[in-house]
């Protein structure tokens, strides 16, 4: 996901996980999978997940106590 640039050498993109549309067009609800909190956005990538990142999101499932969908996915709140 883009978050901008403030002319220094600091990172522009955050690794993120889509949640859902938000209401407003072109929107969507991210995770980051740095804090593990929410994120509104209107830019970003679509990269493939590899196992880092599938670790990453089970991690913050533990942390949250998150409890299971039937497929076995985590429901983050």
């Amino acid at each position: 996901m883009y978050t901008g640039t403030n002319n220094k050498l600091d990172t522009r993109t955050l690794p993120v996980i889509a949640l859902n549309l938000s209401y407003e067009h072109g929107c969507h609800y991210f995770i980051s999978l740095y804090s593990g909190k929410r994120i509104h956005s209107y830019e970003w990538k679509e990269l493939s997940i590899d196992e880092e990142v599938v670790d990453r999101v089970e991690e913050i499932a533990v942390n949250e106590e998150a409890t299971e969908m039937k497929r076995g996915y985590p429901i983050f709140t």
